[in-house]
């Protein structure tokens, strides 16, 4: 796997983790401890223990539903560039790769080791070009 590759996993990474650190942090509520004799202060305390708690598993389950959109969103770009910057990053036509802009047509199914893409169908025939749109494409 090469650098980018590898970069691109890494900031995937990142997101689930950040918003893993905001779940940590989510929980972080004291106890409350009653120290007063009568039931009134306790009974107050208690009922703020457990609003506080319901506020922090609210938080806990946005955090939850944060990182599972950051995921779902973003696993499939990154894999998708992942396997663009593995097609493309040659000098020249090759096999299964070429730079980007170039037609490839690939005239047999590719080996049961070939890893350039995330999930390769064994019986599929692969023409495919990387283009950038940014300019015209003739």
């Amino acid at each position: 796997m090469n650098m980018a590759a590898w970069n691109y996993k890494t900031t995937l990474l990142a997101m689930v983790a950040a918003a893993a650190v905001g779940l940590a942090g989510c929980g972080d509520q004291k106890p409350s401890t009653p120290t007063a004799k009568s039931d009134a202060p306790a009974a107050a305390d208690a009922a703020k223990a457990k609003a506080d708690s319901d506020v922090a598993a609210a938080k806990v389950k946005e955090a939850v539903a944060v990182a599972t959109d950051a995921y779902v969103y973003g696993y499939s770009l990154i894999t998708t560039e992942i396997t663009r910057v593995q097609m493309s990053n040659v000098p020249k036509l090759e096999g299964l790769t070429a730079p980007m802009g170039q037609f490839i047509n690939v005239p047999r199914y590719p080996p049961a080791d070939y890893r350039g893409v995330s999930a390769p169908n064994a019986d599929t025939l692969y023409s495919l070009a990387w283009l950038d749109l940014a300019e015209p494409q003739v």
